[in-house]
């Protein structure tokens, strides 16, 4: 909703195999056309990564991140 695309772009949807899912790339929010934060990118990041075991396991963690700066995202998030 924020940027008006999917964050894995359309290929997500055609991803049958483990393999394919490994290399769908995360497409960021940053860029010079939105003023989303750095650290709200993260949240996101990680709450619609395609291996359901590295995302939030509560909604209040998400939510928490949403509204807290996390630094430990921020150290783990790709350049």
């Amino acid at each position: 909703m924020l940027s008006g695309r999917l964050p894995y772009g359309a290929e997500a949807a055609r991803v049958r195999t483990r393999a394919a899912q490994r290399r769908l790339q995360y497409e960021t929010l940053l860029d010079d056309q939105r003023d989303v934060p750095a650290w709200i990118d993260a949240a996101l990041r990680k709450a619609v990564h395609p291996e359901p075991f590295e995302r939030y396991e509560a909604l209040s963690e998400f939510v928490h991140d949403l509204r807290h700066p996390n630094t430990e995202l921020m150290r783990s998030a790709p350049a």
